[in-house]
């Protein structure tokens, strides 16, 4: 069919369907400095925050990360609801700042936080704020019912390699997507990737370098104010679930708290 549409294109270059096509710009030393998220790549990146510069890296391209965030953002509106579970040593049931954020300086590295800075983690339903909590056979836990005071715009790290070309601000440079893609996709799986408790925190370092930028990110609109309240992942824990980290915890009322006991716990290899 296409040979009768581009007749005359196919006569003119008869190798049309069996040349190879790629993107010259991916082999443009210049253009990759310029337009690449990670100018030696997300391992040179890594190493770099962990043992060179952890806070002014010039391993990333911050403006085309912002680029890229301003793509994905998302609007969540005053009333819905989200939920935080933790473990009750005691049994008790736990008292609204009890199960909010920790106060500042006490938090513990997360992986959208470093230690010391505030961050609220909820999740979307209570099975996985549950199932991150990674409770116990028959341990007591507490969940809270999380509502949202005022709409907040988030960046939805889920959908980092789902960005289409034909966005505005992207379908100007539709090479630059392509070159990129392989950096949001390792964004993509690191926001997701499982931790352990044994693991070392620094392996937190490069999703928290990404979340603090986020939370800098300055309002057009506001330049008093920032532009993000947070941003949204896969759950690690619940494939089904993702999470909120919420930079800005007093967007939030604590408007019920239960206390439940696990009593069954199932295993998969």
């Amino acid at each position: 069919m296409l040979l009768e549409i581009c007749k005359e294109l196919f006569e003119e270059i008869p190798n049309l369907l069996n040349s190879p096509v790629g993107v010259d710009k991916m082999y443009d030393p210049i253009y990759l400095q310029e337009h690449s998220l990670f100018s030696k790549g997300w391992e040179c990146f890594v190493e770099d925050i962990k043992y060179n510069n952890r806070f002014h890296s010039n391993q990333i391209n911050r403006a085309i990360l912002a680029k890229y965030c301003e793509a994905i953002q998302k609007t969540y509106s005053g009333g819905e609801q989200f939920f935080r579970c933790r473990i009750s040593k005691d049994r008790k049931q736990f008292e609204p700042k009890e199960i909010d954020a920790p106060p500042k300086g006490k938090s513990a590295d997360g992986r959208a936080n470093a230690r010391g800075i505030v961050t609220l983690y909820l999740g979307d339903t209570e099975k996985t704020a549950i199932h991150e909590t990674r409770t116990g056979l028959y341990d007591h836990v507490c969940i809270g019912t999380f509502e949202l005071k005022s709409p907040i715009i988030v960046i939805d790290f889920k959908k980092i390699n789902e960005i289409s070309p034909f966005q505005d601000g992207i379908i100007d440079d539709i090479a630059e997507l392509a070159i990129n893609k392989k950096h949001l996709k390792q964004i993509d799986y690191e926001m997701g990737r499982v931790m352990r408790k044994s693991d070392d925190v620094l392996d937190y370092l490069p999703t928290q370098y990404i979340a603090d930028f986020v939370r800098s990110i300055v309002s057009e609109e506001y330049p008093e104010q920032y532009a993000f309240q947070g941003i949204e992942f896969r759950s690690v824990m619940n494939p089904e679930g993702f999470n909120l980290a919420i930079f800005t915890p007093e967007c939030f009322d604590v408007i019920d708290i239960k206390t439940k006991q696990i009593s069954r716990v199932s295993y998969e290899w």
